[in-house]
């Protein structure tokens, strides 16, 4: 991470950030992380095969001007064709922003390993940059990892990037 970035995460949370910080966003301390081949960044509550929640966190290769486009709500609507699951069950979509990011996400239910599972997506946008986080969990973990999920959205960043020297931030 650049020095002066100015960014802090809460007591036992560290920060994830992706492409010089076009999205940030903080995750609890011990979580390990890894890279994967397609520049996307994959998270887990522990080292596999013991996890029990992954999050994936990209950002999209385009950008738009504000205003241009479909919104977020119909945008997040075409990802949930995207899943090979036997949807159970579908929530509601919810909005949210925060001081660099606006964002929805919606969860859903399906069965794996003969067990509930879930997988949240949120679609969040920030100076024309989009980013979709993935968080997959099993349902009767669901309750525990709320306030994961919170903090990650409370955190969550988009569109900011800084040169490779760390000290100006821009939007895109």
């Amino acid at each position: 991470m650049p020095s002066g970035h100015g960014w802090k995460a809460k007591p036992g949370w560290k920060i994830v950030v992706v492409a010089r910080g076009a999205v940030r966003f903080d995750i609890p301390r011990e979580w390990p992380g890894q890279p994967t081949e397609e520049g996307s960044i994959r998270i887990h509550d522990r080292m596999s095969p013991d996890d029990n929640c992954q999050l994936e966190a990209s950002l999209l290769p385009y950008q738009l001007r504000s205003g241009a486009g479909p919104s977020l709500t119909e945008l997040l609507a075409g990802l949930d064709g995207a899943h090979d699951l036997t949807v159970l069950g579908r929530s509601e979509i919810h909005t949210g922003s925060g001081s660099r990011s606006d964002w929805v996400w919606n969860e859903l239910r399906f069965r794996d390993d003969g067990r509930d599972a879930l997988t949240r997506t949120c679609l969040a946008q920030g100076g024309g940059r989009y980013a979709v986080l993935t968080f997959t969990l099993w349902a009767d973990d669901a309750a525990c990892l709320d306030p994961v999920w919170s903090g990650i959205l409370d955190s969550l960043e988009v569109g900011v990037t800084y040169d490779l020297s760390g000290r100006n931030p821009r939007r895109n």
